[in-house]
């Protein structure tokens, strides 16, 4: 019996250890996260709709309830917008002038999705990761991972949500090649993943989007649902 007890003992201590090393992985991540210069309340300014404008709101502009004609009435005449492009199909580019806040990508449009001339999304590019996100909502209740079926550079795409405020935040992941290759919402299999997790670049989209996700804290769910294998 001892000597089961033993051998037990030897097979769990490399485990116990590599536990121990992720967790302070992770736990150092998570400092150097906060450590980053960030400016949650001008984020939290920009995302959260005023009293007057139910979410999804964004500008004055209600998606599911705005038409375009207003839409792009309220786009022409504001103030870190240079121009509005026709797009392919049913959409709108907006092109800004550089007085936009810093962390919308002024090298990328924003895109207003329209559906029978009333506006369906709104997609802002956007320079602030997974970590700012977080650090000015907290955790989302709902999200999803979708994985494409051929090996693309990034092909797993994490999406988190925010319901309760209107938006979500899409991030395509650098590191994995395919489903089985990635990682958990906060808990990666790959521990090299961590800091990729927290730095991926978030792409904001403003409308009733929430259908397609489940609760954030349900991965396996989530994973089982949204997370296409390869063939």
């Amino acid at each position: 019996m001892d000597a089961v007890i033993a051998r037990y003992k030897q097979l769990l201590l490399p485990v116990i250890r590599l536990s121990l090393l992720l967790s302070l992985l992770f736990t150092l991540f998570i400092g150097l996260i906060h450590a980053r210069p960030h400016d949650e309340p001008a984020l939290r300014q920009f995302l959260i709709p005023p009293d007057d404008c139910p979410a999804p709101c964004w500008e004055g502009i209600r998606p599911g309830v705005s038409t375009v004609d207003e839409a792009l009435y309220i786009l022409r005449n504001h103030p870190w917008v240079r121009d509005i492009e026709a797009g392919s199909g049913e959409s709108y580019l907006i092109h800004w002038n550089g007085s936009q806040p810093a962390f919308i990508d002024a090298t990328q449009p924003g895109i207003l999705s329209v559906q029978e001339a009333v506006v369906m999304r709104i997609r802002l590019p956007a320079r602030v990761s997974f970590a700012d996100v977080w650090l000015a909502f907290d955790a989302p209740s709902q999200g999803s991972y979708l994985c494409h079926r051929r090996v693309w550079p990034r092909p797993v795409v994490h999406f988190a949500a925010y319901p309760e405020t209107g938006f979500v935040v899409r991030m395509p992941l650098d590191a994995p090649t395919s489903c089985r290759e990635t990682f958990v919402p906060a808990i990666p299999c790959v521990f090299g993943q961590v800091q990729s997790f927290w730095s991926q670049d978030a792409e904001i989209i403003i409308g009733n989007v929430f259908a397609r996700f489940r609760d954030y804290s349900d991965v396996r769910a989530m994973r089982s649902e949204f997370c296409i294998e390869p063939s």
